[in-house]
């Protein structure tokens, strides 16, 4: 596989730093925007897909793609990979010469195929060619390995790669299947601890590194799952964190349908028909509640205020009701958000069009959150 051709610079745009000295800026002011653009993301590209972890923000486009290497440059058809820091600078990318059905990441970057395989990539050391023994860092595919009927989601962690297979799930890494556990059927796939948690029909099922079973719980129709501080929270009559050993460790009562449950760095917002809470998800100790409703395209749980997307419009709510609301310009519109992140006084969200736009969390001469 040749390797592509280096990432075009990341644009970004310190727009606070423009206002001059002493200058205070307001709660979802537009600090400073930048991104990815995998592709090109135009009219040659049939899709995208992104993820972010504690360290990157990966985007990939399938499509045709323009690639040059040593015997020269050409069209490829396949799964362009773009990865940048979360601060938006630029890391490295990749082709992928078959398009991309689902991404995850984990020690490296795992895509799962058109043609039914677990592929990684990522930076591998290799010989540099001289006789001093020295070596480089070139973008490689590690491995790929074929999985019978694969079905999306994929999800990783560490070394191993997790997907829903035509005889329930498979664990693939080091470029073999590790091991694979028989299910009736796979509704959804979360990593767990070192692990994998399997929702099938009104089932819990928390699987080890090894594959063998940690617990197993039966969970309402219609209920709620969110993964956070290595618990699974459901969400049904009640609130209810589950530990490793598979134990109930905190149970909260619900005064109204729980539509929705998002973790953010140890925290669990509660999006409730009558209002929101946020816990702590090691041990259900609630940090806030308000009586504000959101059902927004994303959210991002902060300590003391919840940040969200929903259309062309960014707000954040906290216990007092609206803290602030400001419109997206029309040039995004119709970009809906992948995912978002806190970034010290700032919280990050990744539109879909590959930009990614820092806002303010709190009127600076308020203090921080």
């Amino acid at each position: 596989m040749r390797r592509r051709r280096l990432l075009a610079a990341v644009g970004t745009a310190a727009l606070g730093a423009l206002a001059g000295c002493g200058y205070a800026p307001a709660g979802g002011e537009v600090r400073r925007t930048g991104g990815l653009d995998p592709g090109g993301i135009g009219p040659q590209v049939s899709g995208a897909l992104f993820a972010v972890d504690d360290d990157r923000v990966v985007g990939v486009a399938n499509g045709r793609h323009y690639v040059f290497g040593a015997d020269g440059t050409e069209f490829v058809d396949g799964a362009d990979l773009t990865v940048v820091g979360r601060d938006g600078s630029s890391e490295w990318g990749y082709v992928h010469r078959s398009d991309a059905r689902a991404l995850a990441l984990g020690d490296g970057v795992y895509l799962l195929d058109e043609a039914s395989r677990v592929v990684a990539v990522g930076p591998t050391e290799v010989d540099g060619g001289d006789d001093d023994g020295s070596t480089e860092t070139e973008i490689t595919e590690r491995w790929r390995v074929p999985v019978v009927d694969p079905t999306p989601p994929l999800v990783a962690a560490g070394a191993t790669a997790y997907v829903a297979a035509a005889d329930g799930v498979a664990a693939v890494r080091d470029g073999g299947v590790a091991w694979r556990r028989s299910f009736e059927a796979v509704d959804a796939l979360r990593a767990l601890d070192g692990g994998l948690l399997v929702r099938t029909g009104e089932t819990l099922v928390a699987l080890d590194g090894a594959g063998g079973r940690r617990w197993r719980r039966s969970v309402a129709p219609g209920a709620t799952v969110a993964v956070e501080a290595g618990r699974a929270v459901v969400a049904g009559e009640s609130v209810v964190g589950i530990g490793l050993g598979g134990t109930a460790e905190w149970d909260l009562e619900s005064s109204g349908a729980v539509r929705g449950l998002v973790g953010t760095d140890g925290r669990v917002a509660v999006l409730g028909s009558d209002g929101t809470r946020v816990v702590a998800a090691d041990d259900g100790t609630e940090l806030w509640a308000g009586g504000a409703t959101v059902r927004p395209d994303a959210i991002v749980v902060g300590p003391e205020a919840l940040y969200y997307v929903l259309g062309r419009a960014v707000g954040a709510v906290d216990g007092d009701g609206r803290r602030w609301r400001r419109g997206l310009s029309d040039d995004r519109a119709g970009c809906c958000p992948a995912v978002g992140w806190l970034d010290g006084e700032t919280v990050a969200f990744l539109l879909k069009s590959g930009e990614i736009v820092w806002l303010q969390r709190a009127t600076q001469n308020r203090g921080l959150l």
